[in-house]
């Protein structure tokens, strides 16, 4: 991902980061407000970039994450899916800031999770399962170990 961001040139070097709408929800900010139906005022063509990607990647965790209680059966019995879901839209997680992982475990993960069949928790839920606790366990640990480690300097400096 790095690689890509890197092909985006100077104007759209900071498409992928966080839309100041975003960063002022996270803030407890006041927010400007606006009718349901109308779409942002972006300022700067970056604001557009940033604007659409952020769209482009709620929206594709929302039809995957309505997808299963929407077509219910004829989706979970897609040949593979748990593979195909695996290598598509779980890859390159460590490339996914912590602001973009929550909306694809609350838009998508939990709602293919609870409309799922249970005939198909072995052979969907599990292998997706397993592997996506297994990353977020070490990612919060590493997460935990920063801040542990910020601790005990602080509280040498204080001493």
């Amino acid at each position: 991902m790095p690689e890509m961001v890197a092909k985006l040139g100077d104007t759209f070097a900071k498409a992928l980061d966080m839309l100041e709408v975003e960063k002022n929800t996270i803030l407890g900010l006041p927010q400007p407000l606006l009718e349901p139906y109308d779409s942002p005022v972006y300022k700067t063509v970056l604001e557009r970039m940033q604007g659409f990607f952020c769209t482009l990647y709620d929206n594709c965790f929302h039809i995957l994450g309505s997808a299963g209680s929407s077509m219910q059966q004829d989706f979970y019995v897609v040949e593979g899916l748990a593979a195909e879901l695996l290598n598509s839209a779980f890859i390159n997680l460590d490339n996914i800031p912590d602001y973009r992982l929550r909306p694809l475990l609350r838009v998508f993960v939990k709602p293919l999770v609870s409309s799922c069949p249970p005939e198909h928790y072995e052979s969907l839920i599990c292998p997706i399962l397993g592997p996506l606790f297994t990353y977020l366990h070490m990612r919060l640990s590493q997460k935990w170990q920063v801040i542990n480690q910020r601790s005990l300097v602080f509280d040498e400096d204080t001493v």
